[in-house]
């Protein structure tokens, strides 16, 4: 088993490494990884608009919740690999659940 830390998200707690391992011996490697977030949204400004005066706005939903899965290939010092995420509707009236992907590349140096 590899001793990384797996994938990092954006705005996640990353390590001074980056998830990777310090050592370098493992040449190859896969995983996979699913995550769950829930926010709690006091104010979003594409939903609630401008906070200086009057504008448009929607009613938002005050919980949102995300549930991720994906995978990675490490290869030596390249990672690369695919994440999915689905999000809870975020305004009422919002006939759909948000969902997106992403592909993702390391490298190591």
């Amino acid at each position: 088993m590899p001793d990384d830390f797996g994938s990092q998200a954006i705005d996640s707690l990353a390590t001074s490494s980056g998830g990777f391992s310090s050592s370098d011996t493992h040449r190859w490697g896969a995983y996979v990884f699913a995550g769950t977030e829930g926010r709690v949204v006091g104010h979003n400004t594409f939903l609630d608009g401008n906070l200086f005066h009057h504008s448009h706005s929607v009613d938002r939903q005050v919980l949102v919740g995300d549930l991720s899965a994906g995978f990675a290939i490490v290869l030596s010092r390249v990672e690369i690999g695919y994440a999915h995420f689905f999000r809870t509707p975020e305004f009422r009236g919002q006939t759909q659940a948000d969902s997106f992907g992403s592909l993702f590349a390391r490298i190591r140096f």
